[in-house]
């Protein structure tokens, strides 16, 4: 069918009971398993200046063969190695080919063929046949390869030939290599037959399939067919198939009967009657099948189709004719076949369910029912049944649902009014981590150590820590520093055979700076927000003996009486408070020389714990406290420093509360 889309370029269309439908479809479902397309070296500029005689390059037939996989057929993909049509009578070189030697030649086989076939397979339209040459009866690429009278290149035919399918096995790698065919055109002539292939075997060509033409108006008689095909099954023992045939629709243009049968639509089912036996029932079971030549062709306005177009499968306005499905249905034994042979669910988690699907076709050429069953913890969840037109496939869809960890294994069989099929499912029962922790402690002043442990449910055997920090550990129950005052999300993975668990606290940790955690731990609170502690006064109130909150120089809290300026060493002993009145309260503004018993203070560590032995005051008044001496006054006066002799240690881990006593 390798002029489908040209003849469709051409506005013609192809029609099943009137209806217009694709071709390739119709032919699928007539029984055809196999569409064989030809391939030139042609340029786009040739294409384009003669579409018929040159249009079937890689740009054209890509896409084609796409559509021919698209359809659930098989592909057979001809090579020519020419610009246009080779055959017995024409073998030329293609042009871009014409300046290379015998040796640059056999290379450039290698590669075209390798590019090629990559080029289908990434395409996804990989070749299930091949063919190397195209009715290379009297050799290919002449005159390097040119066999027969007066040549005699067999040698180098076959380096060339080994050259082609070296560069196809090496674009398979990886997936099924295309089945190679060898095609000469001699199907009616057991002798050439029998001389071409003894030299080419003898040449250690390596090859799957002997391909030969037969068309009744060239090659003789029906007995002749068979005796070339039974003697080369008998002399070779490969696999043969008819690569081309063909017989008239009606006598516009072969006007003769051939084998008795007359041109008609009734004698082209007569004609498939006839020689699909011949094919089938060859010596050792080696008839491998026939393609029809010219199935697509319908005729078209300025294209000389030497006739093709009266037989083909389509008459005059695209309906199929009935040889299609008596080719079909004589050609094709009817099977049920199943792919893929085996599938591994994999790893699932109990408790879980895993779907998959086997793809079930009927490869004949009559309907065919059947019906698919397993054995738990595998179930059909789709197509438990079905029932198959000729070339139909159907999905049924398996399910595994795994109740307990364990390896599991049976078979799905499948049975059918033509044949059965049994295949393997398998796959792992595994018990899914829950992922889950504890972490202790959650906060505290920086630098804080915290210790992780992991409390995850089922079996895990990798665990992944991420800490908020940037930190990260692989280990069980890891441990980590946090460095910097702040809020962090702790994460953990953890995994085993059957999947991953993720659990993620926001804001687990919590970092403060020494002087904040002071803060939080005496008061309640940091910076003058959230629950206080009982005994704060933040609103300055006048609330007898209470503690005032006063840090930083920005304070929260301005109507406090006391506002801390900064806390300055002055020896390895001393430390020295600077500290002003804060505004807010109309009674003592900065300045003013009416309080007494103003200031006493207390020495703490970073864990807030203020004894109340530490605090410095007598209860007398106008007394600063032991110990305690003010800068530029007795008690009255503008306070503006005080010193504290000895009592405290000028390092940062130490913190000092400050007391202010009201009248």
């Amino acid at each position: 069918m390798s002029l489908l889309a040209f003849f469709e370029s051409k506005g013609k269309v192809y029609k099943e009971g009137g209806v217009s439908t694709d071709a390739l479809v119709i032919v699928r479902q007539s029984g055809v398993t196999c569409v064989r397309l030809r391939l030139f070296t042609s340029s786009a500029a040739q294409a384009a200046a003669d579409p018929y005689d040159y249009i079937n390059n890689t740009n054209y037939t890509i896409p084609l063969a796409q559509r021919v996989k698209n359809a659930g057929l098989q592909l057979c993909l001809d090579f020519h190695y020419s610009d246009t049509w080779a055959d017995p009578g024409h073998q030329a070189i293609p042009s871009a080919w014409t300046n290379l030697s015998y040796t640059a030649l056999v290379q450039q086989m290698q590669s075209y063929n390798s590019n090629t076939i990559a080029a289908f397979r990434a395409a996804g339209a990989m070749p299930d046949y091949v063919q190397v040459g195209n009715e290379i009866t009297s050799g290919m690429l002449w005159p390097y390869g040119e066999v027969g009278s007066p040549s005699n290149n067999w040698s180098q035919l076959a380096a060339l030939m080994n050259a082609a399918i070296q560069g196809i096995q090496a674009a398979s790698a990886g997936t099924t290599t295309p089945k190679i065919i060898v095609h000469i055109s001699t199907g009616g002539n057991w002798s050439t037959t029998q001389w071409f292939f003894q030299n080419l075997t003898g040449q250690g060509v390596p090859f799957d399939i002997i391909g030969l033409s037969y068309y009744p108006f060239w090659d003789g008689p029906f007995s002749s067919l068979s005796n070339c095909l039974n003697n080369a099954a008998n002399q070779f023992h490969k696999p043969i198939s008819v690569m081309e045939t063909a017989f008239p629709w009606n006598n516009s243009y072969w006007t003769t009967n051939f084998n008795g049968i007359f041109p008609s639509v009734t004698g082209q089912v007569q004609y498939v009657q006839q020689f699909a036996p011949i094919v089938s029932g060859v010596s050792g079971g080696y008839g491998a099948g026939a393609f029809w030549w010219g199935t697509e062709y319908q005729a078209a306005s300025g294209v000389n189709e030497a006739g093709f177009n009266t037989a083909s499968w389509f008459d005059s306005g695209g309906n199929v004719l009935p040889a299609a499905a008596a080719f079909g249905q004589l050609l094709n034994t009817n099977q049920l076949r199943v792919s893929p042979s085996s599938l591994n669910f994999g790893l699932v988690a109990t408790g879980g369910t895993a779907q998959a699907s086997f793809v079930v076709t009927n490869t004949g050429g009559s309907l065919l029912t059947g019906s698919a069953s397993v054995a738990p913890p595998f179930a059909i969840v789709m197509g438990n049944s079905f029932s198959l037109s000729s070339g139909a496939s159907t999905s049924v869809v398996v399910s595994f649902s795994p109740a307990a960890a364990g390896s599991y294994s049976t078979n799905v069989i499948f049975t059918s009014t033509a044949n059965s099929s049994t295949n393997l499912v398998s796959g792992t029962g595994v018990i899914l981590p829950v992922a889950s922790f504890t972490a202790s402690p959650t906060s505290g002043p920086a630098p804080l150590s915290v210790n992780f442990t992991d409390t995850s449910s089922g079996s895990a055997t990798g665990w992944a820590w991420a800490f908020g920090d940037g930190n990260t550990s692989a280990s069980q129950n890891p441990s980590d520093t946090y460095l910097t005052p702040g809020s962090y999300a702790v994460q953990e993975i953890v995994s085993d055979l059957g999947g991953a668990s993720t659990s993620t606290v926001a804001n687990l940790i919590s970092v403060y700076s020494p002087f904040a955690w002071w803060q939080l731990g005496y008061f309640g609170t940091t910076n003058g927000s959230g629950n206080t502690a009982p005994t704060a006064d933040y609103t300055g109130t006048g609330m007898s003996n209470t503690n005032k909150f006063l840090a930083g120089f920005n304070p929260t809290n301005p109507a406090a009486y006391l506002h801390i300026i900064s806390v300055a060493p002055t020896n390895g002993t001393n430390i020295v408070v600077t500290y002003l009145g804060a505004s807010g309260d109309t009674s003592w503004s900065p300045g003013v020389q009416l309080r007494t018993n103003v200031l006493d203070f207390t020495m703490g560590d970073a864990g807030g714990n203020y004894p109340a032995s530490g605090w410095q005051d007598t209860g007398q008044t106008n007394v600063l406290g032991v110990g305690l001496s003010v800068n530029g006054g007795t008690g009255l006066g503008t306070v503006t420093n005080m010193t504290d002799f000895g009592r405290a240690t000028n390092v940062p881990s130490r913190y000092y509360r400050v007391r202010v006593l009201l009248p």
